[in-house]
């Protein structure tokens, strides 16, 4: 199903009631396939159909678990989600400008191609493990302490990206990087008080060698020894 059909679908008749029905159910909480299958089907992979799905514009979420869901190409309204958990969950190609998530959990998910412009990232502090970024738009996206683990960065739009202290541990950057800064710790001292202690970023085994790097900053004393620098020939690590 591209991404035409997939909103096209909840757009007419009772294709408008059960979009509703969906969203009003989510905002409940109740996110198993029971409740969620009285509205949709299952799509070819197992997961449950929730492909172009509209959300209210703002709406916020709290401790909802998605487990096994596609909603691809789906707009999420500039949600705000404080303490959820996306396990195994599809999110290709969603419309999710300026959304906002806080301590939450995404494990095994796919954000490819997402539109994460204006988007706030770890507040309070984030999970994301096993996860795809590939062809992010992360533009104006403010990073506070996600921990970010076999993540897949490639050809992500980062550009003048600021990631606060985001951990980042087995992670991939592809493509251009461009006035972007890596730190250590945060910058300053009532950060810590204003959004929690931070674990510091060691950048263990991050992969540079099919990025191109331009303004990259690396601060607050960063272990560099276990990055996979740029292979094009242009780049040396100097100790000190």
């Amino acid at each position: 199903m591209d991404k035409k059909t997939a909103r096209y679908r909840w757009t007419l008749g009772e294709g408008i009631k059960h979009n509703r029905a969906l969203v009003e159910t989510l905002r409940k909480g109740r996110t198993s396939k029971h409740h969620l299958l009285k509205n949709t089907t299952m799509t070819e992979e197992g997961l449950v159909d929730l492909r172009g799905l509209t959300f209210d514009i703002g709406i916020e979420l709290e401790w909802a678990q998605f487990q096994d869901m596609d909603f691809s190409y789906s707009n999420f309204g500039r949600g705000i989600f404080r303490h959820c958990t996306f396990e195994n969950v599809l999110l290709k190609e969603i419309d999710s400008n300026r959304w906002n998530e806080r301590d939450c959990k995404f494990i095994a998910v796919d954000f490819y191609k997402s539109d994460l412009r204006n988007a706030g990232v770890g507040i309070h502090g984030s999970t994301y493990l096993h996860v795809n970024f590939q062809d992010v738009n992360f533009f104006s996206a403010s990073f506070i302490r996600p921990q970010f683990t076999d993540c897949d960065f490639s050809d992500a739009r980062l550009r003048g990206i600021d990631f606060f202290v985001s951990n980042f541990v087995n992670c991939k950057f592809r493509g251009k990087l461009e006035h972007v800064w890596f730190r250590k710790y945060y910058p300053l001292r009532s950060d810590e008080q204003t959004f929690g202690k931070a674990v510091p970023n060691e950048m263990h085994n991050v992969d540079f060698s099919e990025a191109e790097l331009w303004d990259v900053m690396y601060t607050g004393g960063l272990d560099l020894t276990q990055v996979i620098l740029p292979q094009d020939g242009s780049h040396i690590l100097l100790h000190h």
